[in-house]
């Protein structure tokens, strides 16, 4: 499938292969474990944000089979556009369209807990 990805200005062709969306599932489960830090101190939470932001490379990396200077480019990206550009990357991976991506971004603003 062709993913556009913003942070890039590109489009990538990106397969939905079983190896490819078991990727796409880790670094959820990642996202996961990174809004999960009730029970945690805080070199804990720093850890898991620190390994959030190696998966979310390396991720990006093999997923859209970025070229070195693309991969060397990711270290100087914004945070937060990163991670946004992760979980749409993830999310269309999971068969969801441009449309229901936008929906779902729009309740989450409308109410956080949903």
């Amino acid at each position: 499938m062709k993913i556009y990805v913003k942070l890039f200005d590109k489009e990538f062709d990106v397969k939905s292969s079983n190896k490819a969306v078991r990727s796409a599932l880790k670094m959820q489960l990642e996202f996961a474990k990174m809004n999960n830090t009730a029970d945690k101190d805080a070199t804990e939470v720093f850890a898991t944000q620190i390994g959030v932001i190696d998966e979310a490379e390396l991720f990006m990396k093999n997923t859209l089979k970025l070229t070195k200077k693309q991969a060397d480019a990711l270290d100087e990206m914004d945070f937060q556009e990163t991670m946004s550009a992760v979980g749409y990357i993830c999310d269309r991976m999971m068969g969801m369209s441009d449309e229901q991506i936008k929906e779902d971004t729009e309740k989450v603003r409308e109410d956080p807990k949903k």
